[in-house]
């Protein structure tokens, strides 16, 4: 019989195989630290240390050497913490013998701490796909694999590969083969369970399935609601749906308690109540997601987010995926990204038109309403939703709507029972946690350390914020005459080469001699923006931000004499009307700011382009003026890999 050589070029994951690709016993572990990443082939459960964990993946670097540096700079390590313990858990902290335990497939963010800094490493646990073939495979001994261009021909099964390494299979026996079919052990990517089907990015780089309705805690059970527009309209001690801010990983917020220090701590996110991977977004990503990311034309709209409606006569808001047809037979909806009540008053569906729209991917926030203590207030006319952003101490950002107004970065005492809405990556979504350079609340326990005041400014930390109800940094002047600058430094980590968002709350108060306020971002000695404005006396200040497209204006109070020189002059900015919510983005499409309201969530400049190219933010510079005053507050510095 002619021997026949079959040769079979094919990617791994794609259509072609000869017999069967399927899961080897050792996991694949890839752990990022900035930007190093090691690989590790590992049997699960996988116990190790945080130090032995640090030294594999910067390649040598010792954690032990890391906390005497950073305990010498005042920053002892006081914390270790895993993000999604169900993939890794962490033991009690002991330096660098801190046991750490990968234990399930899933991604997780493993954060140090070092006083007010963090460093992260980022850990993905994937089964490692093999080649072999189909048992009963007639002279399947006589089938061989190459890995790559260079490797040697490997006896099957040849297990360790990886997402698209190129696989050369080869026959050496005697038989003629007529044809080889590629089968797969694992099934094509689908919708998690307990996701509806919709895709909604939260990020550039990542998107998200939503779970199939808010989360709620009955019958000493977790579950998601049956339908998206049920919730609760009244507090029971055995069924919850409105949570304080999560801080235990035993009650999740579950307290009627209104003292916000029974709610201090660190975020632990719901997400571990449903199993691996569901989580609860960010405020940048609900910003995100409502008023930044691409999406279809929905009702004449072009990139159509969301839109107020009633479903089975509950009012709420419908977001809409990226890839949205409405159904036929089913009524356009109206008020397409509109804050009022447009939607409210024009779009009504029936549970079998909604039937229709969440088969198309859409979802829907209904208006559950929050609880103080055991009372449950505006039930079906406004919705707050958490996010897993701390804005302070006491304090964290949450998503508002109602008749009126959505705004996604408003922010409620911890204490205040709000809805949670948990999602889940989708199979091409990055991780799903961003890393973090600093964050900054401006209480007693967070601003910048070795921060120090210019000429003529004084800072104080006794104001409370309107707008996230913790204190924030007051920079007034407090002579006359051009201060010189105060700097607060963003770090040593060099951020040109991923995407990155610096979001922080800003207020301004004019001085009194028509001489400029200054906020700037700069890049080294690149200036990405200027928030800059004059006074004369007793007259509103207009800031003006310089960028792409010219200049717009924020609100400000004008020079009140009475309180020039003096801490008050925070006082006279502190209204909603004056607070600004800035955000901006550096990725590979350059540098992008919007800015919006922190009152009504309205957009004053959106994406407007500071730099066709990625650069690394450097410091902000704050520069208050002759009697006037800067507020800066919930400042955070946060990047992708």
């Amino acid at each position: 019989m002619q021997k026949n050589k079959l040769l079979l070029l094919l990617a791994l994951l794609m259509t072609a195989a000869t017999g069967a690709w399927a899961q080897d016993a050792k996991h694949l572990i890839k752990a990022t630290h900035g930007e190093q990443t090691r690989l590790l082939e590992q049997p699960l459960p996988y116990a190790t240390t945080i130090g032995e964990l640090y030294e594999a993946v910067t390649g040598g670097q010792s954690f032990s050497d890391l906390i005497s540096t950073m305990s010498a700079l005042e920053m002892p390590l006081t914390g270790i913490s895993s993000r999604i313990t169900s993939v890794a858990s962490i033991g009690d902290l002991n330096g660098a013998s801190t046991p750490v335990t990968v234990k399930a497939d899933g991604e997780t963010t493993i954060s140090l701490r070092f006083g007010s800094y963090a460093q992260a490493i980022y850990i993905s646990v994937t089964s490692p796909l093999y080649v072999t073939m189909k048992e009963g495979t007639e002279d399947a001994a006589k089938w061989t694999a190459t890995v790559g261009t260079n490797s040697t021909a490997q006896p099957l099964p040849v297990g360790g590969l990886s997402e698209g390494d190129q696989v050369t299979i080869q026959y050496s026996g005697r038989l003629k083969v007529k044809g080889v079919k590629a089968v797969s052990d694992a099934a094509a990517a689908a919708v998690p369970d307990g996701a509806l089907n919709g895709k909604f990015s939260v990020s550039a780089s990542k998107q998200v399935y939503f779970s199939k309705g808010n989360l709620r805690y009955a019958s000493s059970k977790w579950s998601f609601f049956d339908n998206q527009y049920d919730f609760y309209t009244s507090y029971s001690a055995d069924a919850w749906d409105k949570f304080g801010w999560s801080t235990s990983a035993t009650t999740y917020g579950m307290s009627t308690s209104s003292n916000n220090d029974d709610y201090s701590g660190d975020f632990v996110d719901w997400g571990a109540t449903m199993g691996a991977g569901w989580r609860t977004l960010t405020s940048d990503e609900w910003t995100y997601l409502l008023k930044t990311r691409s999406a279809s034309t929905v009702g004449g709209t072009e990139n159509g987010r969301y839109a107020k409606a009633k479903v089975n006569n509950v009012q709420g808001v419908i977001l809409f995926p990226d890839t949205y047809t409405h159904p036929d037979g089913v009524t356009a909806p109206t008020g397409v990204n509109a804050t009022n009540n447009t939607g409210w008053n024009g779009n009504s569906y029936t549970a079998e038109d909604w039937t229709k729209m969440e088969t198309a991917g859409c979802v829907f926030l209904p208006a559950a309403g929050d609880r103080n203590g055991s009372s449950v207030f505006f039930p079906g006319t406004s919705g707050f939703y958490w996010s897993a952003t701390p804005t302070g101490a006491g304090t964290a950002y949450n998503v508002y709507f109602s008749s009126s107004y959505l705004f996604p970065t408003a922010s409620s005492n911890r204490s205040v029972g709000s809805s949670v809405r948990l999602v889940k990556a989708t199979s091409d979504a990055a991780p799903a946690v961003p890393n973090e350079v600093l964050t900054y609340s401006f209480d007693d326990a967070s601003h910048p350390s070795g921060l120090t005041a210019g000429s003529r400014v004084s800072f104080d930390y006794s104001r409370t914020s309107v707008i996230t109800n913790s204190t924030f940094l007051n920079a007034y002047n407090n002579t006359n005459g051009d201060p010189n600058a105060t700097t607060v430094s963003l770090g040593d980590t060099d951020l040109s080469g991923v995407t990155w968002t610096l979001s922080f709350e800003w207020a301004a108060c004019g001085g009194c001699n028509s001489k400029p306020d200054h906020t700037t971002l700069k890049a080294g000695n690149a200036t990405l923006f200027d928030l800059s404005g004059n006074s004369n006396w007793n007259t509103t200040v207009t800031i003006i931000y310089t960028g792409s497209d010219g200049s717009k204006t924020l609100p400000v109070p004008g020079c009140d004499k009475s309180n020039r020189f003096t801490a008050a002059v925070g006082d006279q900015y502190n209204t909603t009307t004056y607070w600004h919510h800035i955000v901006v983005t550096g990725s590979a499409e350059g540098v992008k700011m919007t800015i919006t309201n922190s009152s009504t969530g309205a957009a004053v400049v959106e994406d407007v382009v500071l730099s066709e190219t990625n650069v690394n933010p450097t410091s902000l510079i704050i520069e208050p003026c002759c009697g006037g005053g800067i507020g800066i507050d919930a400042l955070s510095l946060t990047y992708e890999e």
